[in-house]
């Protein structure tokens, strides 16, 4: 069984993903952002799990960071989709 498909029961080891790993997600649909840039992205914001060196982005903590720079109004909408979107 690929090591992906093994459920832990932990949400960064079972949903995140590398700054790599979605790096790569991302440039297949046409979002060419580096490995580099998701990773400061995710220190600034504190949008990460971090293990030592290691560092891991929840899907929900990629949406954090594509929404930081929208205006405030729709940055309020963006999180209350994002909590709806946990409570379900």
């Amino acid at each position: 069984m690929p090591h992906h498909a093994i459920r832990t029961g932990s949400r960064y080891l079972d949903q995140g993903k590398t700054p790599a790993e979605w790096s790569e997600i991302l440039c297949t649909r046409g979002v060419n952002v580096t490995e580099r840039t998701l990773r400061e992205k995710a220190n600034k914001l504190k949008t990460c799990g971090k293990l030592g060196n290691e560092m891991l982005i929840l899907p929900e903590q990629l949406d954090e960071m594509f929404s930081e720079d929208l205006p405030c109004h729709l940055h309020l909408q963006t999180r209350k989709i994002l909590v709806d979107q946990r409570q379900d």
